[in-house]
C-alpha cells in the first residue's frame, strides 16, 4: 500500500507547489478578496483537512498498537514469582556462599525523561553490575576509576518499574541479556527524532487524507523500528518478544521482571505491561476504576485481588483488531512495550489496544507520565504483596532485605529556593491545581522510599526491635537514588536525540559524590558490610 502511498503523496507535493508558485499570479477570486485573504491558504487547508478527517473517523486502526506473531506467553502472580526468585536467591553458589543474609530482594524505578532517561537508565545499571575488567566497558567521557568498581548480579533485581525514557533504557538492558559485554548505553547515542518527524510528514500526514487501514506502519512504528535497527547493530534484540524474554526456559523466569506503564486516555487509568498479574485480567468489565472489582458483597470475595489499583493489563488487550470473536492475546516486541510506556503527547501518536474479549472495546495509550514520572507508584501499590511474601519467607528462616534503587535523571540544582509569596486569591486555585500535577511524581517517589525504610529498617528482617537508644548514629539506607547534579556546561535534554556532549556529560555525572555514595551503599547490601562507605563521608 505505501506505493500507493507515495504516488499520492507526490501527486499532492505537486499540486501543494504548483498552488504556492501560482497563487500570487491569479486573482483569487470574489470569496476569498471579501475574506481578506490575498493568496491562497494552502497550509491551513492541509493542516483544517488534516484535522478534520481525523476527528470524524474514529473507527481507523491505523494506529493499533503492533503485535507479534506469536502468542502471549505463561504470566505469573507476584507471590509466585516471588517464591522463584527466593529459590533461586537461596540456592549455595560460590557468588552465594551458605549463610551470607540477609539476602537484597532489589527493586528499581527508573523515571521518565525521553533518551536522556533511557541513556542514564543504561549507563547506572551497567555500572552496577559490570566494572572496569569487564571487556574495557566504560561511557564516553567518564574516568573509570573507583566507581563501578563493585559488581551486583543483575538478577538480585526482582522487579524494575519503568516510564517513557526509562521504560526504553530497562528494555535495552533485557534487549542485551544474550551480549553482556556489550555497553548498554551504545545504541541509544543515535538519533531517533528524525526518522520519528520522517514518519509523520510522509507516513501520518498523508494517511490522514487516504486513511489506509494498515497497521504496524504509523510514525510510532517508525520509531520502535529505529530502535530496533540501532540495538541489532550493537548485537542486542530489542524486537524480540516482552514476554519470550522473561522466561530463560519455559518454566524459569528471567530476573529482573519489568512493569512498564502507560496512560489510558479516556479514564486516566494506568496501562501495565509486565510478566507479572498485576491488574483483574478475569474482570468481565473493562471498568479499570470499579469499586466491583475490589469490594463485591453480593457475591463474595474475589479469589485473587489485582495488585495495581486503577490499572489496565495491556496483555488483556493485544489481539489484532480485524479478528472479531474473542481471542488469545498476542506478545509484543520489546521496543513496543517500550514505547507503550513512552509516547509523549503530540511526539508519538495514541496507540490503539483492542481488547480480547470484545475488540470494539479500545484503550488508547499515552506516555506513562502523565500518571507518575517516578516509575515509583507501582512498586508501592505492590508493596503489601511484597510484605505479606517478607512474612511467609522468615517464618519459613529465610531472611531477605527489600531494597530500592531510584534512577532519576531530572537535573537537581543545589541552590536554595526562594521563599514563596502569597499567591493572589483569583489564581490560587490555578496554582494549587499545578502544584499538586507537579507533586506527584516526587510524592509517589518519597511513598516507595518510606515503604522501603520504615516497615523493613537496616539489618533487621522483619521490623526494628533495638532500642533507640542502642541504634548507630549511622545506618545503612535501604534506598538509594542516582541523578545528575545541576553544573556549568551542557546539560542532556530531553527528546529522542542526544549529542556527543550531552553523552559525555551524563557520563561525568556517575562520578559526582552523590552517586559515588549510592554506588558503595549498592556495593554493601551484597557485602554484609553496614558501616559508613568512605565515599559518603560528607555527601
Amino acid at each position: 500500500p505505501w506505493g500507493v502511498l507515495f504516488a499520492l503523496v507526490f501527486a499532492l507535493s505537486l499540486g501543494v507547489t504548483a498552488l504556492v508558485l501560482l497563487s500570487d499570479a491569479y486573482y483569487p477570486g470574489n470569496v476569498l478578496a471579501a475574506s481578506g485573504l490575498r493568496r491562497l491558504p494552502v497550509i491551513a487547508i492541509i493542516l483544517i483537512s488534516a484535522t478534520a478527517t481525523s476527528l470524524t473517523d474514529d473507527q481507523s486502526t491505523y494506529h493499533s498498537v503492533r503485535l507479534k506473531d506469536a502468542a502471549a506467553g505463561n504470566r505469573v502472580t507476584i507471590d509466585a514469582a516471588l517464591d522463584q526468585w527466593g529459590r533461586r536467591q537461596t540456592e549455595v553458589t560460590t557468588a552465594r556462599p551458605a549463610g551470607s543474609e540477609p539476602i537484597p530482594l532489589v527493586f528499581v524505578a527508573s523515571a521518565g525523561g525521553g533518551i536522556r532517561a533511557a541513556y542514564w537508565t543504561t549507563i547506572v545499571l551497567n555500572c552496577l553490575v559490570k566494572n572496569q575488567d569487564n571487556a574495557g566497558w566504560k561511557p564516553i567521557g567518564m574516568d573509570m576509576n573507583n566507581v563501578c568498581t563493585h559488581r551486583m548480579s543483575m538478577d538480585s533485581v526482582f522487579l524494575a518499574s519503568g516510564i517513557s525514557g526509562g521504560s526504553l533504557g530497562l528494555a535495552v538492558t533485557k534487549a542485551f541479556k544474550d551480549a553482556p559485554a556489550v555497553p548498554w548505553s551504545e545504541p541509544l547515542g543515535k538519533d531517533f527524532l528524525g526518522p520519528t518527524v520522517a514518519g509523520v510528514a510522509f507516513r501520518d500526514l498523508p494517511n490522514a487524507f487516504v486513511r489506509l487501514r494498515a497497521t504496524g506502519q504509523d510514525s510510532a512504528a517508525v520509531l520502535e523500528k529505529s530502535w530496533e535497527k540501532s540495538v541489532r547493530d550493537a548485537k542486542g534484540d530489542l524486537a524480540s518478544g516482552f514476554l519470550a524474554t522473561a522466561w530463560s526456559t519455559p518454566d524459569q523466569l528471567d530476573f529482573p521482571l519489568l512493569a512498564l506503564s502507560g496512560t489510558s486516555v479516556t479514564d486516566g487509568c494506568r496501562v501495565t505491561v509486565s510478566a507479572l498479574k498485576l491488574a483483574d485480567a478475569d474482570a468481565a468489565s473493562h471498568d479499570c476504576l470499579s469499586l466491583d472489582r475490589v469490594v463485591t458483597p453480593i457475591q463474595g470475595a474475589h479469589a485473587q485481588l489485582q495488585t495495581l489499583a486503577a490499572t489496565k493489563d495491556a496483555f488483556d488487550s493485544t489481539c489484532p483488531a480485524d479478528v472479531k470473536q474473542p481471542g488469545e492475546p498476542k506478545d509484543l516486541s520489546l521496543s513496543t512495550a517500550a514505547l507503550l510506556s513512552a509516547r509523549f503527547p503530540y511526539v508519538s501518536p495514541n496507540g490503539t489496544l483492542h481488547w480480547c474479549m470484545d475488540r470494539a472495546v479500545r484503550t488508547f495509550d499515552l506516555d506513562g507520565g502523565l500518571i507518575d514520572a517516578s516509575a515509583a507508584a507501582p512498586l508501592a501499590l505492590a508493596w503489601p504483596e511484597v510484605v505479606k511474601w517478607l512474612a511467609r519467607a522468615e517464618r519459613n528462616g529465610k531472611c531477605f532485605a527489600p531494597k530500592l534503587i531510584l534512577i532519576d535523571n531530572g537535573y537537581v540544582t543545589s541552590t536554595r529556593s526562594e521563599v514563596p509569596n502569597r499567591p493572589p486569591g483569583l489564581i490560587a486555585p490555578l496554582t494549587a491545581f499545578g502544584a499538586v500535577g507537579n507533586a506527584r511524581s516526587a510524592a509517589a517517589r518519597q511513598a516507595a522510599a518510606l515503604d522501603f525504610e520504615k516497615f523493613f529498617p537496616p539489618g533487621r528482617c522483619g521490623g526494628d526491635t533495638a532500642p533507640a537508644a542502642a541504634r548507630p548514629d549511622w545506618v545503612l539506607p535501604n534506598v538509594v537514588d542516582f541523578y545528575p547534579v545541576a553544573q556549568p556546561g551542557v546539560e542532556a535534554p530531553l527528546g529522542w536525540t542526544l549529542s556527543e556532549r550531552s553523552k559525555r556529560s551524563l557520563g561525568h555525572q556517575l562520578e559526582n559524590k552523590y552517586n559515588r555514595c549510592s554506588m558503595e551503599i549498592v556495593a554493601r547490601w551484597f557485602s554484609q558490610e553496614t558501616g559508613k562507605p568512605p565515599g559518603c563521608s560528607g555527601t
